[in-house]
């Protein structure tokens, strides 16, 4: 009984292990950056003058570590830097993000005084 190898099923499937690879490397990239990267996409997005794209990375950097206090302040300035559309989004944005940035830096200088 002599068994012929299916070449078509062979190369769909190493095709399919391929681009299966390539997805995990692509997935891998976007959710593990490290705070750094954020921070780096925020001073660029704030230099080219997009406050809300740079106010999502320094939160995002924040998150990910919220032990870094250059972050915090990077993230408290430009939050006082945007302008809200509605007066909604700035109690929002206040009570939310502000406030919670301002004690979390208070939490990690506690001796700076």
């Amino acid at each position: 009984m002599a068994s012929r190898v299916n070449t078509k099923f062979v190369v769909i499937l190493i095709v399919a292990v391929i681009a299966m690879l390539g997805m995990l490397f692509a997935a891998y990239s976007v959710v593990y950056k490290t705070a750094d990267d954020l921070v780096k996409k925020g001073d660029q997005a704030l230099a080219e003058g997009n406050i809300e794209i740079a106010l999502r990375m320094y939160s995002s950097a924040v998150n990910k570590d919220p032990t870094i206090v250059e972050n915090l302040e990077k993230w408290i300035s430009t939050i006082e830097l945007w302008v809200p559309e509605t007066e909604t989004a700035y109690f929002d944005a206040f009570r939310r993000d502000y406030l919670g940035a301002i004690r979390q830096a208070s939490v990690i200088q506690r001796t700076n005084v």
